[in-house]
């Protein structure tokens, strides 16, 4: 899987291009955005433009994203959701376990406050 990042201080950004998260892939997505995590990373704001669906298994490695986040003091961020996606995000309640920003600014915005 392919997942584009820069850094910027304490917060990292990154782009997975992929359309689907789900059973098939989720376990690599989630190895993928860990491993891209450096020791002073407090704030990952994922950019989900491309994503177009998530299923149970995707919205899992958000969560233990999340929960790595979390451990180091920091947050996940996530934005730019199509309507699919963010719609299973408000069903299943995720939207608030997880930050959601609406576009890559507001994600900006978000990542500021952890500092």
């Amino acid at each position: 899987m392919r997942i584009t990042a820069f850094r910027d201080g304490r917060v990292l950004s990154a782009t997975p291009h992929v359309e689907r998260i789900d059973g098939a892939n989720s376990g690599g997505f989630r190895e993928s955005a860990l491993s891209l995590l450096g020791p002073d990373d407090e704030v990952l704001v994922l950019n989900l433009g491309d994503l177009t669906y998530s299923s149970s298994a995707g919205l899992r490695a958000f969560l233990i994203i999340a929960g790595e986040m979390q451990s180091r003091g920091g947050k996940l961020i996530l934005h730019s959701m199509a309507k699919p996606v963010r719609d299973v995000f408000t069903i299943t309640g995720f939207d608030r376990i997880i930050e959601v920003a609406r576009d890559g600014p507001d994600a900006r915005k978000l990542a500021e406050e952890v500092h």
